[in-house]
């Protein structure tokens, strides 16, 4: 939503351009490239699916790429807090995978708050709560 808030008015006034000054292979791409940049940050925010399981945790993304994490194999997750308290801004699962350490890195904003603690208070996730952007661990 906000960032359809941010990019409306470059698109109005790539529209404005279009209408007064005619139709220009320079315009017509300022114009299109909001609406481009709003679609691909959309189809990131909206593909990203995540689903709980009572083995692990399976993350897709771009409708396309799978990755599926069992529980016993989360070394541990640190759940970043920025503005809000109550609502957590990202989750980044580290666990191992035959010799490699591995991580996944979640947004949670994109989704309700009700969901956002049920699942940073998953006992298979082991998170560790960290303020601001730095890691502790």
């Amino acid at each position: 939503m906000a960032i359809g808030i941010v990019l409306a008015p470059l698109v109005l006034l790539g529209m404005a351009n279009l209408i007064r000054h005619g139709v220009r292979s320079d315009l017509v791409l300022a114009t299109i490239v909001p609406f481009v940049l709003y679609a691909v940050i959309m189809l990131t925010i909206c593909s990203t699916r995540v689903s709980v399981g009572n083995d692990g945790i399976e993350v897709s993304a771009y409708f396309l790429f799978n990755r599926f994490v069992p529980f016993e194999a989360i070394d541990h997750s640190d759940v970043q807090i920025l503005a809000e308290r109550d609502h957590p801004a990202f989750v980044t699962i580290h666990y191992r995978d035959r010799d490699r350490e591995l991580t996944v890195r979640l947004s949670l904003k994109p989704y309700a708050r009700d969901d956002v603690a049920w699942f940073c208070a998953l006992p298979g996730i082991k998170a560790r709560i960290h303020p601001g952007l730095t890691r502790l661990g």
